[in-house]
């Protein structure tokens, strides 16, 4: 799983697809805490996107392997106050 930063938040690639329990126990409960560079951050407002939605987003090496690999979705999440 990688982590890409964006302004405000983090695009989260999603290998094994939506339906891995982390995922959905990070919907359902509406905010996590995730470390990404060493840092720990807070996260909410998740959603689901698909990889052609935020490709212009993601470095070209990353888009070839998500194609190579057929990763078809990626989280999105906005970092929030603790």
């Amino acid at each position: 799983m990688e982590t890409a930063g964006e302004p405000g938040g983090f695009l989260i690639t999603l290998p094994y697809g939506s339906r891995a329990d982390w995922v959905q126990n990070g919907l359902a409960a509406g905010q996590a805490v995730i470390t990404a560079g060493g840092e720990t951050v807070n996260v909410d407002r998740a959603e689901i996107l698909s990889t052609a939605e935020v490709a212009d987003q993601l470095p070209a090496s990353e888009q070839r392997l998500l194609k190579l690999f057929n990763v078809e979705q990626i989280l999105q999440v906005r970092r929030s106050e603790p």
